[in-house]
């Protein structure tokens, strides 16, 4: 009697609950699909943070990886381990370490390139040279990755912010009350040399994750002197003299755009909007 007890109750034990349904491992699709068609609609600068904020294929909201501050270590490890990917013990511990000993104001830049390097599965290729290795790439990287899985291709285009090698910018302007979206191509101009950008740099789902199109951001050197352009965009640190920039671009004739901050942060931070030249 006693034994026949303890097997119904080891049986019971087994089951899920009367009613009770597994959980849907693609309940996050739904949600995350209306976003994406949201984001469509929407400036480019908004449409990663839209897509991120929902988009949880890993169970887990990406906050703590795309914070402005760095939170806790055990918070941004958190939400790695929670995408379960193919990585080796090692790259974790290197990438838990290189997070643990940043300073309080210090990019995490370069502990997302060394988990790149150490696990493709975290972020794929976050620009050619790895400049776009961050919490922001990691989270559209891994929603890239499960909507693949699930059979569902999206043609939305992402706006990268104008970057360079190391992951850093030039200070810019502020948008005005009516921002636009940036138009190339995009003419920088530096202390001493100008550089342009013909494609904007953007960021696409495909079958393998997150991938960048365009031009990596300052783009090759330029002779104003052997170019004509019918239209163009002008970025500048915002501390350079106006008459300094007219000098250098006076053979380009008048810009189209000036580009500035976007007016709202951006998933990555960084993003530009322009502001129209009267």
């Amino acid at each position: 009697m006693r034994i026949l007890a303890l097997i119904a109750i080891t049986a019971a034990c087994g089951k899920s609950g009367a009613g009770i349904a597994p959980p849907d491992p693609n309940a996050w699709l739904a949600p995350c699909l209306g976003a994406i068609d949201q984001a469509k609609t929407q400036p480019s600068w908004q449409r990663a943070r839209t897509i991120a904020n929902a988009c949880r294929p890993c169970g887990v909201a990406w906050d703590p990886i795309v914070a402005a501050k760095v939170p806790a270590p055990s918070q941004v490890t958190k939400v790695v381990d929670a995408c379960k990917l193919d990585c080796t013990k090692q790259a974790r511990a290197d990438f838990y370490a290189k997070i643990s000993a940043l300073d309080e104001d210090q990019s995490p830049h370069q502990a997302w390139l060394a988990l790149a390097q150490a696990c493709p599965d975290a972020l794929g290729t976050p620009g050619p040279d790895g400049r776009y290795a961050s919490g922001a790439w990691f989270a559209l990287h891994q929603i890239a990755r499960a909507l693949a899985a699930a059979h569902h291709a999206t043609d939305v285009e992402i706006a990268l912010p104008l970057w360079s090698q190391r992951g850093t910018s030039f200070e810019l302007p502020a948008a005005d009350p009516d921002p636009r979206e940036p138009e190339g191509p995009i003419i920088t101009v530096t202390d001493g040399a100008i550089f342009i950008v013909r494609d904007l740099p953007r960021a696409r789902f495909t079958e393998k994750g997150l991938e960048m199109n365009g031009d990596a951001w300052p783009g090759p050197h330029l002779d104003a002197v052997d170019i004509k352009l019918a239209r163009w965009a002008r970025l500048a640190p915002i501390a350079m003299p106006a008459e300094k920039i007219d000098a250098m671009t006076k053979d380009l004739g008048k810009p189209a755009q000036i580009v500035t901050f976007a007016p709202v942060r951006g998933l990555f931070g960084g993003e530009v909007a322009a502001e129209q030249v009267q």
